[in-house]
């Protein structure tokens, strides 16, 4: 493993850039702190510089860090010989920082500036971490933050080479590269869904609203089953309502056309179809349960390392589903918890490009409705505002007794929104498809 050495010479070279270059500081304001310099002479005058620039947005001159140290010195109380001591030695620092020839190691500096800053960060969490652990008073609260903390050090600088399109800079291959993202949107499989979403894409996220036990784990299975059929890859996130070995029961039916209570009397000829289904489309599925109340977005992210690390990035996420989670921060409310979790989730998605569909209940007053809304989510309807599209499920006594269901859209943020597809259902063997005829005499 490469080593680099972080000594005073770098931390020196660190300071004459931010000392110089406004622009700098500006680019790299989120891995530059303060604490990070070993020498707290160092670290007071990072701080006095980020303090300056930020407030006059300009080069600043060394007799106003001069000025800065004499008041920071003033403040401490010092004695007169201490102060004055401890002023030379500020202004001597500040003279050597600003006679340095930034040009000669600048890019070096800034290449190495996110190791150094994780370095120093991960320096100050083990030191941390260990105070903790020897007082003997660590509680379960503190392991769960320490997990965050490490995951936060090293995120430290990874939106930096990301700096946003520049839009009139070759708009040819901009508009290539959207027409791509289109392509690879993830469909349903379900005809009339996708002409109206065109599926969902990376960094979105999808919910299905609907009464409990009316079809939102039939219609996420269906959803899963769509991508494995174009070759996807999918992780399926079950959360303590239905263990992996029931939702890996659904799969088989929807799969095999099987019933799904019947599946034993079908042993060999299940086998047979689902190892066809894998050759033909190479597509791919993990179930994970998780208990609920449990996960949050960390844990699902934490997960979806782990099979990195195993080679299986999935195309798809199925959280079955989000009302189950917690956020990684206690609220003292439900309805504050839930809109956390959910603001999280999307979050998860749009870091880590990821498309995902979840499922969330609707109130019980909304359990006939015609058309369920947004308004109608369970908890909070707030948890909604940073979805991309939202689905509801709507089923009359007598759509029930035909086996019919409609899939309403009441919000789409890159579509078409307030229209509805009729969908039959087999739910023996987790079955739901476009009903042609019926749609037609719709329109």
């Amino acid at each position: 493993m490469k080593k680099y050495n972080f000594d005073i010479h770098f931390q020196r070279n660190l300071l004459c850039l931010m000392f110089r270059k406004p622009g700098f500081i500006t680019r790299y304001r989120d891995t530059l702190e303060p604490v990070f310099f070993s020498k707290q002479l160092h670290s007071d005058l990072a701080e006095s510089i980020l303090q300056l620039t930020e407030k006059f947005g300009q080069p600043i001159t060394s007799q106003m860090l001069v000025q800065e140290a004499d008041n920071r010195l003033i403040a401490k109380g010092l004695k007169q010989t201490e102060f004055l001591r401890q002023l030379d030695l500020h202004k001597g620092e500040i003279d050597r920082i600003a006679s340095i020839d930034s040009s000669t190691e600048g890019e070096y500096t800034r290449d190495l500036l996110v190791k150094f800053a994780r370095r120093q960060a991960m320096n100050a969490f083990v030191i941390d971490a260990a105070n903790k652990l020897a007082s003997a008073r660590v509680e379960q609260t503190d392991f769960e933050q320490m997990e965050q903390d490490v995951a936060s050090v090293l995120r430290i600088g990874e939106e930096l080479d990301d700096l946003g399109i520049s839009y009139f800079e070759e708009p040819s291959k901009r508009i290539l590269h959207h027409q791509q993202m289109r392509e690879h949107r993830i469909l349903t499989m379900i005809k009339g869904i996708d002409e109206h979403t065109q599926g969902i894409g990376a960094g979105e996220t999808g919910v299905i609203l609907g009464f409990k036990g009316r079809g939102k784990t039939a219609l996420l299975v269906n959803f899963g089953v769509g991508a494995i059929l174009q070759g996807k890859r999918v992780v399926y996130y079950t959360l303590g309502d239905q263990p992996e070995h029931y939702i890996a029961a659904r799969f088989d039916g929807r799969l095999s056309g099987f019933p799904v209570n019947e599946l034993f009397h079908y042993h060999s000829a299940l086998v047979d179809k689902l190892e066809s289904v894998h050759q033909m489309t190479r597509g791919d599925l993990i179930i994970k349960e998780f208990p609920p109340g449990q996960a949050t977005a960390r844990t699902f992210e934490a997960h979806l390392d782990s099979l990195e690390g195993l080679d299986f990035r999935p195309d798809l996420v199925i959280v079955d589903y989000a009302d189950n989670m917690t956020s990684s921060k206690h609220y003292d409310s439900d309805w504050q918890e839930h809109q956390a979790a959910y603001t999280e989730l999307v979050a998860l998605g749009v870091t880590l490009k990821l498309p995902i569909w979840t499922g969330s209940q609707v109130k019980q007053a909304s359990e006939n409705k015609v058309f369920p809304s947004t308004s109608d989510a369970a908890y909070s309807f707030g948890k909604l505002d940073g979805v991309h599209v939202v689905l509801s499920l709507a089923q009359t006594p007598e759509e029930k007794d035909r086996k019919e269901m409609r899939v309403c859209c009441p919000h789409q943020r890159n579509g078409p929104s307030n229209w509805s597809v009729h969908l039959g259902l087999d739910l023996d063997m987790m079955l739901m498809f476009w009903e042609e005829n019926k749609n037609n005499e719709e329109k």
